[in-house]
């Protein structure tokens, strides 16, 4: 009819049938993690078995149904995105994946995220890793809050009096007799270490336990290089 839009692949909770991506102003940031994974980029994000990339470019707040550890992850590409966590407990330390996304529970591996960590929240990530060949160039062990050189992380800002806390746990990789760990926060040892160097971190308010998951051989930094 004359001046009316009709979608008939709409569903009545706004969202295209064909890609299941939600319309614009049904966006708001709001993400509970239980619902899958979230790849977040400079114009939007995905998340779980999303085919499309839904557009946003404000900010986040990644919160958790349930009491439950899971093993959905973070994954942040590009952008400038500001992200509240609000007690997410993600633990893919015995994943048996081989990508970024199975074995780490929050990546940065590209642009310049502000973490908050809401009032009074715990959050927990404890990554994973793994070994391809009995040397040292066979294993990958993810931080737990991998920052790879060229991103940057700031940590809250100084207003933030009651700010949550964050516990971050490095991935062990083993095979063999070799063994070898990702930093708490910071670099992730890939492959012999091709990634171990890490971008810049900012800490500014909350209270933050790092430390690498390896109990032998080459361990990572809390917060640092793996």
């Amino acid at each position: 009819h004359e001046g009316e839009c009709v979608l008939p692949d709409s569903e009545p909770d706004g969202t295209n049938a064909i890609n299941a991506v939600p319309f614009a102003d049904e966006v708001d940031g709001n993400l509970d993690l239980t619902d899958g994974s979230i790849v977040i980029t400079s114009t939007g994000y995905l998340q779980g078995n999303m085919a499309e990339e839904t557009p946003y470019v404000g900010d986040y707040t990644i919160s958790q149904s349930g009491d439950d550890a899971t093993t959905n992850t973070i994954s942040v590409n590009s952008g400038n995105p500001i992200i509240t966590l609000n007690s997410v407990n993600i633990d893919v330390s015995d994943s048996t994946g081989s990508d970024v996304g199975q074995l780490c529970a929050f990546s940065i591996t590209g642009g310049n995220v502000t973490l908050k960590l809401a009032n009074d929240s715990q959050n927990i990530l404890k990554s994973g890793g793994n070994g391809t060949s009995e040397a040292w160039n066979g294993l990958t062990a993810y931080a737990g809050l991998w920052v790879k050189d060229g991103a940057t992380l700031t940590i809250g800002d100084f207003s933030d009096n009651n700010a949550g806390s964050l516990t971050a746990t490095g991935g062990v990789a083993k095979y063999g007799v070799y063994e070898a760990g990702g930093a708490g926060i910071g670099g992730s040892y890939i492959l012999g270490g091709s990634d171990g160097a890490m971008g810049d971190i900012t800490i500014n308010s909350g209270t933050i336990i790092a430390s690498s998951g390896d109990k032998g051989g080459r361990t990572g930094a809390g917060l640092g290089k793996a």
